[in-house]
């Protein structure tokens, strides 16, 4: 009796889990200052919120094309192995800024636009093989408590990282924050590899079922689940919408601050929005989710939408810093309560082709976004009228809703 206690209590260990996240954040620390460095850099270099907007563009468009296959090859293979290779990957086309950088000092945005292309390539196989490993990881009723953990040192590197970036920016340039991103990288790979032992996947009916599915069939299966499944279905709408408008802040935002501000400014604007986002993670790694996961995001969302109506304000910095803390105090309890209704709803075995068809789903409005050439404020006002009109209506007629609950969102998912 009391060895199966001892079971029980190492199984329901987040041990594992607190090291896995703890490699992730490291790593993603130094990707994140990357990121960052190189956007102020291809902003620096062309002033062109279109060449701004392209680079996201073509990031985008790997990950919608090859996530079918990505999610099949993370569920048939170790996805321990698959992130450790992604991530090698992704650390390739790093190097191969800092041989630019090297040999011929004379780094064309060209060859950022390749790398990040590269780069995206990795990450549609790494972040299906991350967010399944959770699931493994962590029980079910720990989940909201482990997402919410993940969202804390998000939180933290959205508020850290852009700060020191810009500063490091005026002191090493972006030459030294590659190396420092390649240093954080070897570090958290080698934790990840020699000390983090993944359990098993566990194995359902429609796994097995799945098996003996010819191989056109495996890949378009994440679609055919998600088909059947019109109460993810109808989330996964909403949450494409919510991409949508949130891609438009994204390419307007930045090019507006840093017309008006330099990089060191720029870093603590972000960092002061990034703060919003850690207040609101901590929150949920303290409280968890709501039982009802659906219920815990609408009204969020409804929020949201109120403040976005905020960007049409003139862009001072100051404003944008506001605006970004309370939109993003939110984020946390949105993405908690999604990731976790995905990763307790959806068996373990599946979870690669369903996740990566979701990604899909996700990110398709997007490159629409990226690339429309506008004036700032135009399109954007458009997009974030419409979509406050969308939540305020779904906020209010909430119970219109339950009572129909497999046409638009389906509220009975906990």
């Amino acid at each position: 009796s009391r060895s199966r206690l001892m079971k029980a209590k190492k199984e329901e260990s987040l041990y594992p889990f607190y090291l896995f996240a703890i490699t992730q954040l490291t790593s993603g620390f130094g990707s994140y200052m990357t990121a960052f460095a190189t956007t102020v850099w291809v902003f620096e270099q062309t002033g062109s919120i279109s060449q701004f907007s392209f680079n996201k563009f073509i990031v985008l468009l790997p990950g919608i094309v090859i996530a079918p296959f990505a999610g099949l090859v993370v569920d048939k293979c170790d996805r321990k192995t698959v992130m450790v290779i992604a991530d090698f990957g992704a650390a390739l086309t790093t190097l191969y800024i800092l041989y630019k950088l090297h040999t011929s000092d004379n780094l064309e945005v060209w060859d950022i636009h390749l790398a990040n292309v590269l780069n995206a390539v990795c990450n549609t196989f790494q972040w299906p093989a991350w967010q399944t490993t959770i699931s493994q990881l962590v029980p079910k009723k720990k989940l909201g408590h482990a997402n919410g953990i993940l969202e804390v040192g998000d939180g933290l590197l959205q508020l850290a990282c852009p700060a020191i970036t810009g500063i490091l920016m005026s002191v090493v340039g972006i030459y030294g924050i590659i190396l420092f991103d390649l240093a954080v990288f070897a570090f958290a790979e080698l934790v990840l590899i020699f000390c983090i032992t993944v359990p098993p996947v566990q194995e359902s009916e429609e796994g097995k079922k799945l098996k003996e599915e010819p191989m056109v069939g495996q890949l378009l299966f994440g679609f055919k689940y998600l088909f059947a499944h019109t109460g993810l279905l109808a989330l996964l709408l909403v949450f494409s919408l919510s991409n949508m408008v949130t891609a438009t802040i994204d390419v307007v935002i930045p090019p507006l601050i840093m017309q008006r501000a330099t990089p060191q400014e720029f870093g603590l604007v972000a960092s002061f929005a990034g703060l919003g986002v850690l207040l609101g993670s901590v929150y949920v790694a303290l409280r968890g989710t709501p039982e009802n996961k659906i219920m815990g995001m609408i009204p969020t969302l409804a929020v949201q939408g109120l403040l976005l109506v905020g960007a049409i304000a003139p862009a001072y910095p100051w404003v944008i810093a506001l605006l970004g803390f309370f939109y993003l105090v939110f984020d946390p309890i949105i993405s908690a309560c999604s990731t976790s209704l995905w990763q307790s709803r959806v068996p373990q075995d599946i979870q690669g082709r369903v996740f990566s068809v979701r990604s899909v789903f996700g990110a398709l409005p997007m490159p629409c976004v990226y690339r429309y050439r506008f004036e700032p404020g135009s399109l954007c006002f458009i997009l974030e009228t419409s979509f406050l009109s969308f939540f305020l209506r779904d906020f209010l007629n909430l119970q219109n809703l339950a009572r129909r609950p497999g046409i638009y969102l389906s509220l009975h998912y906990p």
